[in-house]
């Protein structure tokens, strides 16, 4: 998803999406974390009703699922507005029928970003590509492992 909207924000015209890509990714992390009972239908009415948000409308959702948002007051931001190109270009790639039936597919306990990271900081201290003792693995593991806690939550 974030390559998709990294694209649509990069061409002429939409530049808007790429102010609002970080908020739809946490937007789809959030659908999944606060549906503690997975059910999809609840978690698609959530992820569809960001495109109201977008435009600035919190009440009123499509879904009777899902209503209205969740959040408090918020603060100032840049709304889109229906009918343009950002807009109908973004609403093309939320509303996909595959990502749909993926979003109704997400664990509301289970994520596995935090495991990725630290994959990515142990490959960062002990490369693939060089050959190291097992002693030598092991402690450059620790060092990840002690640096991943401390820098974590």
């Amino acid at each position: 998803m974030n390559k998709k909207l990294r694209a649509a924000g990069r061409t002429k015209g939409c530049e808007e999406i790429e102010l609002w890509r970080k908020a739809i990714i946490n937007h789809l992390y959030w659908c999944a974390t606060s549906t503690r009972d997975g059910n999809p239908d609840v978690m698609v009415a959530k992820w569809e009703s960001l495109l109201n948000h977008i435009l600035d409308i919190h009440v009123g959702h499509s879904s009777d699922l899902y209503p209205e948002c969740a959040h408090g007051p918020l603060r100032p931001r840049i709304w889109m507005e229906p009918n343009t190109e950002a807009y109908v270009k973004l609403e093309g790639l939320l509303s996909s029928k595959y990502l749909l039936k993926d979003v109704g597919k997400m664990s509301p306990m289970h994520q596995t970003s935090m495991l990725e990271a630290f994959h990515s900081l142990a490959i960062n201290y002990a490369p693939k590509s060089t050959a190291f003792t097992h002693f030598g693995h092991l402690v450059r593991l620790y060092l990840a492992v002690l640096h991943f806690n401390e820098n974590s939550q």
